[in-house]
Order: C-alpha cells, then structure tokens, then sequence
C-alpha cells in the first residue's frame, strides 16, 4: 500500500512526474480503501503541492466515509493578489470535496 508520506517523497524526488506518483496513491487508495495511507504526516515543504496532496487525501477519505486525520487541516495554501491559479491537468478536484484553505 502506497501512503500519502510516500507519494510526497517520491514527488520531491521525481517532480517531473508529480502527477504519476500522485495517481498512483489515488489508485491505492481507491484499491485498499485503507486510512494508514494517511494517517502518517508528512513534513511540509511546497505550499502547493502539500495542499494539493492533503486535498486529494481529504476528497479520498470522504469517498469511502472516513473522517480525515487532524494533521490534514494545518495543510495550507495562501492565494495572494499576486498569485496565479495552478493548473493541474491530471487532477480534477469538484467543488464539493475541495479542501484547500485559503486565506
């Protein structure tokens, strides 16, 4: 079983293919519907990419009927003025299970 700890380091090791690494935890996840995938937190490091994992783990827990572990809410993403949204082409988050916390 991949867990989201996993999916973060193998993304900051391999950033050309985020989103492969990233679809490998969805299907993962969506395979053993297991919530060890995301109980371990993983040490922040790119404001984007954490909220983008920790959404994705939130929007999978509500799929299964899971309540998401705590350390998913300190996860945060900060949209300044000067900010462009992030287009993520392999992603396709819907509104209801949006998560991200934007200040």
């Amino acid at each position: 079983m991949i867990t989201l700890r996993q999916t973060k380091e193998e993304i900051h090791r391999d950033p050309k293919w985020w989103c492969i690494h990233l679809m490998d935890f969805v299907d993962d996840f969506r395979y053993y519907k297991d919530l060890k995938a995301v109980t371990e937190p993983f040490l922040p490091s790119d404001e984007r990419m954490d909220a983008l994992l920790a959404s994705t783990a939130e929007s999978l827990c509500d799929e299964i009927g899971v309540t998401p572990p705590d350390w998913l809410r300190d996860i945060t993403f900060k949209i300044s003025k000067q900010s462009r949204l992030w287009r993520v082409p392999c992603v396709f988050v819907y509104a209801k299970s949006l998560s991200w916390r934007i200040f």
